[in-house]
């Protein structure tokens, strides 16, 4: 288990998601492991091909004699992880670790391992790089310009290899909440679905662009931003100042067309505190593994919960879904969550499937 944890200390220490105390309990266990030859050379070049330097390269036979091993070493069984539904929401994404810690075996004993750290510079690779936090998980990410980016469950973060370089144009899948680094001579851009797009210098905000909603949110909390969208052939611009919310909702059906191009439907609205006391918004909480709901109909808290930990929700009485919830749950784990959405509302049971992870509501007889 040692050196399982050792590998998932280093992924979150390389990734920049390793706290205070991991980070000290990773320098605990460098002692031990790095001692290891074949481990303390593979460590070594990792950290040279994070930076610029490839001149150090080792040749085919070295990498290979290397990462096998350092594959034998690994060669143990992984700890099985817990039933999602009753696993916080931190321990989720230890978990993750542990697979990652998978992955980098599976990586080795295919021998890809050498092209993604051993191979040299001038080897082409895939244009754009990609961080995801699946369905159940959320991540934390800083960028190589500076930005903080927290990624909410369900969502994934793409750049290409010159960000930070040449632009800093980000794609964005789901919801992020970023705290970007000022560098005026680049503005910070980032690319949502139907031709949405923000351009930043620095600032922090909430962006909300999940495929299956049918509007983008932003969200603006400090600084300055602009919103840009298509409207048939034109760029429609908005410029949002502090602690105001934008919406953009892209209707579908025809008889919502002018002269055959779609409506956007655009509302500006002010951002309010949820507990003017406790200086709580709404709409970032979520980042801090919190739920706040505001008259929000039963059927999109489902959604947020499906995301957030990685479950199906069946309705047997379909009326339940219209019910409205305005409330704050600060409980990282779904029977917390749960058993204070039904002791406040009343009038629905709950019963989780731990096998299929399916959660059922029904109404309360």
């Amino acid at each position: 288990m040692s050196i399982q944890r050792f590998w998932i200390l280093t992924g979150r220490k390389l990734s920049g998601e390793a706290t205070a105390e991991e980070l000290k309990e990773w320098e605990e266990l460098s002692v031990i492991h790095l001692k290891d030859q074949s481990t303390g050379q593979f460590m070594q070049l990792m950290a040279r091909n994070w930076g610029t330097d490839a001149s150090e390269t080792p040749d085919a036979e070295t990498a290979s004699r290397m990462t096998a091993r350092l594959a034998a070493k690994m060669q143990k069984s992984l700890p099985v992880e817990e039933a999602p539904a009753t696993v916080p929401i931190k321990k989720v994404v230890y978990t993750k670790w542990i697979r990652l810690a998978a992955a980098v075996l599976l990586l080795i004993t295919a021998g890809f391992c050498y092209e993604v750290f051993f191979s040299p510079k001038t080897t082409e690779r895939s244009p754009r790089n990609e961080i995801v936090a699946s369905r159940g998980n959320k991540s934390h990410i800083i960028l190589s310009d500076g930005t903080s980016v927290w990624l909410n469950a369900d969502s994934k973060l793409s750049y290409n290899n010159n960000f930070g370089k040449k632009n800093r144009t980000v794609k964005l899948v789901g919801e992020a909440y970023f705290d970007v680094a000022k560098k005026a001579e680049t503005p910070f851009i980032i690319e949502l679905r139907a031709n949405v797009k923000v351009v930043v210098l620095g600032t922090s905000f909430n962006l909300r662009a999940y495929e299956q909603d049918d509007k983008v949110e932003t969200t603006l909390i400090s600084g300055a931003l602009e919103v840009q969208y298509a409207l048939g052939e034109a760029t429609q611009k908005v410029l949002l100042e502090p602690m105001q919310k934008l919406s953009l909702q892209h209707p579908i059906p025809i008889d919502t067309t002018i002269k055959g191009m779609p409506t956007t439907i655009v509302q500006m609205s002010p951002v309010k505190y949820y507990n003017n006391d406790e200086k709580i918004i709404r709409e970032v909480v979520w980042k801090d593994n919190q739920l706040c709901f505001d008259a929000a109909t039963f059927d999109q808290v489902a959604l947020q919960l499906e995301r957030w930990f990685n479950i199906h929700i069946v309705f047997k009485d379909e009326s339940l879904k219209q019910k409205r919830f305005t409330a704050y749950i600060k409980g990282e784990k779904l029977p917390e969550v749960m058993a204070a959405m039904a002791k406040a509302a009343g009038y629905f049971t709950y019963q989780l499937d731990r096998n299929t992870r399916i959660l059922t509501i029904d109404r309360k007889k």
